[in-house]
């Protein structure tokens, strides 16, 4: 595909917006071509600013989705197995008299103009006392 000429066609534009979109078009004249083929065609900017609109709602969803709290019978589920580890684990070990255990989830998203990186973190902890 050739981007040599000022003004390039719909169909060689339309394939490229989201990528325009996301910062992932690098030669500068291709960039170059599809902003001008923007500033002279109104229906390829139409097509670009709903793109937008859809990438920035589903990013503000996702965002809203990721730091919603876990549901308190999760929460319940946990403390109850846990306990019962604890449990199980001084009636194995009688003669100690504590257990240490937690597990923790960390959910980090990190938006910025070159893109958005998740990271999903679980950590299980565990201290058991020595004899």
């Amino acid at each position: 595909m050739s981007f040599d000429s000022i003004f390039i066609s719909c169909e060689q534009v339309q394939p490229q917006i989201v990528l325009y979109i996301d910062h992932e078009l690098f030669d500068q004249q291709q960039i170059s071509a599809v902003e001008n083929h923007f500033g002279q065609c109104q229906s390829c900017l139409q097509m670009k600013e709903a793109e937008e609109r859809a990438i920035n709602m589903m990013r503000d969803l996702l965002n809203r989705t990721l730091f919603e709290p876990a549901p308190q019978e999760l929460h319940d589920r946990v403390k109850a197995q846990t306990e019962e580890i604890s449990q199980q684990m001084a009636g194995a070990n009688s003669g100690t008299t504590s257990t240490y255990f937690y597990s923790e989830v960390t959910h980090t998203e990190i938006t910025t103009e070159d893109g958005t990186q998740i990271e999903i973190r679980r950590e299980i902890h565990r201290e058991f006392p020595l004899e």
